[in-house]
């Protein structure tokens, strides 16, 4: 992988410059019509194909569950109603975490896809000691248990406001923005529905405008 590590690393000295490094082979580019099962595959493949890939029928709409092994690890990827991007991806970094991340390269989107990059846990932490944790993670975002990616909604009129503002920020801290915002916007229509209390709503209030704030001063962003 130290190809990969390199390239990132070329990125990362000149972030201003980076068409290269989006026709790179070190960018994994996946988009909402892609088979669960490639998905993977396409993950793998960067690691040296330790994942177990295995399929099981289990009656339900969606066809097959995935079930994955890595160093004696195992698990079924949990799919709710529907397979989706999400949970494949998450699920795959969740199981490989120990010695690999994938993380979601959010300075540019494609129309419909998104860019992910794989490297070893210690090729990571080179990189955020020779760059530092903001640089890093403004350009390669984290993945955990509760990320959205290919799921996140938003409103393009609010979207287009913070990007006058932030215009050099990147897409997906946007929408990671904006995705926090909302959670203040279901608080207040579960308020006026009564199905909270006062006490309740101004500690959940409070504690929503905390993770904004903290997440915009993290990400420099202008509100």
């Amino acid at each position: 992988m130290e190809k990969d590590y390199q390239s990132i690393k070329n990125f990362l000295e000149e972030t201003n410059s980076f068409e290269s490094f989006l026709e790179s082979d070190s960018l994994v580019w996946i988009d909402h019509r892609e088979y669960d099962e490639d998905i993977i595959s396409y993950f793998n493949t960067k690691i040296g194909n330790k994942i177990e890939v295995n399929l099981q029928d289990n009656g339900k709409s969606y066809g097959e569950d995935i079930y994955l092994k890595y160093k004696g690890k195992s698990v079924m990827i949990p799919y709710e109603e529907n397979m989706d991007r999400d949970t494949t991806i998450i699920w795959t970094n969740e199981i490989i975490k120990d010695d690999f991340s994938i993380r979601l390269f959010v300075e540019e989107k494609g129309y419909d896809a998104f860019g992910f990059c794989l490297l070893a846990n210690d090729e990571w932490d080179l990189l955020e000691k020779e760059f530092g944790k903001t640089l890093l993670n403004k350009y390669f975002f984290k993945i955990n248990l509760s990320s959205k990616m290919f799921s996140l909604e938003y409103d393009v009129v609010e979207y287009l406001i913070l990007k006058k503002k932030n215009p050099n920020a990147p897409f997906f801290t946007l929408l990671s923005y904006l995705e926090i915002s909302k959670k203040e916007q279901i608080l207040n229509k579960r308020k006026n529905k009564r199905e909270i209390d006062l006490k309740n709503y101004f500690q959940q209030k409070k504690e929503i405008k905390a993770e904004k704030d903290r997440f915009a001063n993290i990400n420099s962003l202008i509100l």
